[in-house]
């Protein structure tokens, strides 16, 4: 009898660290995803940001807003792989089929705070202009009055 209680205590042990793990493996994909390149199959609107200008060098891509890009780093190969984004983002793409998301807004403080760059949909920065290298986290806006005061690329 004592055999049989050790062994459900052991089963019930071993499906909660289970259930817990799959819990927090499930809570990685947040609305906040990063990735190597844009899921334009799921994703409705992605912002891409590179470590050099034009483009070039590592990239990583964001899906749905950051108020703090402290976790992140770049995730492609090229220079600046596996580099922080904060603070070292030069060139930006933001891709977008959402009536919601228009524009991207990469600003230079976390939770959307400061001077800002806002990229409208489909469109790139070869080279960010207030946020150049000084950038903490970004959003989604669904018009331009969202983001006056921003640099605008279009």
């Amino acid at each position: 009898m004592k055999t049989i209680m050790r062994i459900a205590a052991t089963t019930a042990a071993s499906a909660a660290i289970l259930c817990a793990t799959t819990l927090a493996a499930a809570g990685t994909a947040s609305a906040n995803e990063s990735a190597t390149n844009c899921n334009t199959t799921y994703w409705d609107a992605c912002l891409t940001l590179y470590y050099n200008s034009n483009q070039a060098g590592s990239h990583t891509a964001f899906q749905g807003g950051d108020a703090d890009f402290v976790d992140n780093k770049f995730l492609s190969s090229g220079a600046g792989q596996g580099q922080g984004v904060k603070n070292n983002a030069a060139s930006a793409w933001f891709w977008s089929v959402s009536s919601s998301a228009r524009y991207g807004a990469i600003y230079y403080n976390s939770n959307q705070q400061g001077p800002c760059d806002a990229i409208a949909a489909n469109w790139f920065a070869n080279q960010l202009h207030y946020t150049y290298n000084e950038n903490a986290s970004w959003i989604q806006a669904p018009t331009s009055s969202y983001v006056s005061g921003c640099y605008i690329f279009s």
